[in-house]
């Protein structure tokens, strides 16, 4: 029995039938890999496949039990959103997916989607597993943006994905955490709201974002309501009414929270400044220009460029802050952006290159006051231009951080702990190129390496044979 096993046929026969199971093995393992048995790692630069950071971060905190059910039908599924979908599911403590057929479970997707029968595939529908009341239906025309087909001009065609930041927005809802109310103060010719008294949409969902219920508020007919978390004042081309002014004061007293955007006119408002001068700040009616060219945009001193230490914000057709001399000893400041010393102020629109004359110093662009009265701290955030909420600054695919820069203020005034801007992806997606060094490497181990292993274990082989 021995010998059969020691003889030089079985001894050539196992190590060839080994080598063959090896080989096997490898082809079987990597087959699995291409499939998706395993799960998949995002290989483009741009993390195109992967969560934004502030999602992985809310999702790490977010500890509602939510059924999450991707309506679609089946081989219609855009990778994209499955993708985001899947992650939802794997990054959030108790968020488990489920897909659904739309057309084999009709009634579940009507009663949850309140669209009736014609709701669009790669849809979501988010459920609180503890109270079904909670739920939310995610349309796929929500987290997909569109362009206009140059050819026909009436052809959509897909530009980019929000997905990530429509499903937050849609998480925020069906959770039993109470929204944070926030009121947009109007009646001042705000071009940052429409005549209808619309907040504009881009600052909307922002604030939607991050769990803020907007409304609005008119000072002149109204105080500000019980339920305000903060005040905003977003650009006021009008002057205050010395009544409104008065009722900002008193919230502000009462340990009310603000957000005032100022706005450059040209034209003096007396109210508008004496409120300023009252919290110890001053507010030159002429527009900042930025010196240094380092720091202003495309030789266009007039457009701020500035760092909250990581990203960079933009400053546009903004006023100079300063503090004010004599200001009461109870107020506190705390500069948030400033210019370089090189700032001026200027009048001249048309040619607002710095002329002599012009007045020039370091002016804050963002500073924080607060103040205790009778036991109560008021907190207000001003800025120095209503252009700092543009839609180009704060949508969520611009290059610029000012939509996190509001909304850390934002939560700084309301003690809230996190604050969310997610930028949008761009539907082409971006190919997987490798360095020189990486090519060089992956044909070395391919031309080199593994054929010289192959060649090795046969010299082996046949040595063993030969003995």
């Amino acid at each position: 029995m021995n010998s059969t096993f020691n003889n030089r046929k079985f001894k050539g026969g196992a190590y060839t039938t080994a080598i063959s199971l090896l080989v096997i093995v490898v082809i079987l393992i990597v087959n699995l890999i291409v499939s998706g048995v395993f799960r998949s790692k995002d290989l483009t630069a741009t993390g195109f496949y992967s969560l934004h950071k502030d999602t992985v971060k809310y999702l790490e905190k977010y500890d509602t039990p939510i059924d999450l059910y991707y309506v679609c039908e089946v081989g219609q599924e855009m990778k994209m959103l499955t993708s985001v979908a899947e992650n939802f599911a794997a990054e959030g403590k108790d968020i488990s997916i489920k897909y659904i057929d739309p057309e084999q479970y009709p009634q579940f997707v009507m009663q949850y989607s309140g669209v009736g029968e014609k709701v669009n595939s790669n849809s979501i529908i988010l459920i609180n597993r503890n109270d079904e009341s909670l739920n939310a239906y995610v349309d796929r025309d929500d987290m997909v943006t569109y362009e206009i087909s140059q050819e026909d001009f009436k052809t959509k065609l897909i530009s980019g994905y929000c997905a990530e930041a429509a499903l937050i927005r849609a998480l925020s809802k069906v959770s039993d955490t109470k929204e944070t109310v926030v009121y947009v103060a109007t009646g001042h010719g705000e071009q940052l709201i429409s005549e209808a008294g619309e907040v504009n949409d881009s600052i909307t969902a922002l604030l939607n974002l991050n769990a803020y219920s907007v409304k609005t508020v008119n000072l002149k007919t109204s105080s500000v309501p019980e339920d305000c978390e903060a005040l905003l004042l977003l650009g006021m081309i009008n002057d205050l009414t010395q009544e409104e002014s008065d009722k900002i004061k008193n919230y502000f007293a009462e340990g009310g929270k603000v957000v005032w955007f100022l706005s450059y006119t040209g034209v003096e408002r007396p109210v508008q400044k004496a409120l300023l001068n009252y919290y110890g700040l001053y507010s030159e009616e002429l527009m900042l220009c930025e010196g240094d060219t380092s720091r202003s945009g495309e030789d266009k001193p007039e457009f701020i460029l500035a760092t909250n230490g990581k990203n960079i914000t933009g400053w546009a057709y903004g006023v100079g802050i300063s503090r004010l001399g004599g200001a009461r000893d109870s107020i506190e400041f705390e500069p948030k952006f400033l210019t370089s010393n090189k700032a001026y102020l200027t009048s001249d629109l048309g040619n607002p290159v710095y002329k002599e004359g012009d007045e020039t110093g370091t002016f804050a662009l963002s500073i924080k006051v607060s103040e205790t009265f009778r036991g109560n701290t008021g907190m207000m955030y001003v800025f120095n231009t209503q252009y700092f909420l543009a839609p180009e600054f704060i949508q969520t695919n611009s290059a610029y951080s000012n939509g996190q820069v509001f909304i850390e203020a934002l939560a700084d005034l309301c003690n809230k702990e996190s604050a969310i801007s997610i930028p949008d992806k761009a539907a082409m997606e971006e190919a997987l190129v490798m360095t020189t060094q990486q090519r060089r490497t992956l044909m070395t181990v391919l031309i080199g390496v593994i054929p010289g292993i192959v060649l090795l274990l046969g010299i082996f082989v046949f040595i063993l044979r030969r003995k």
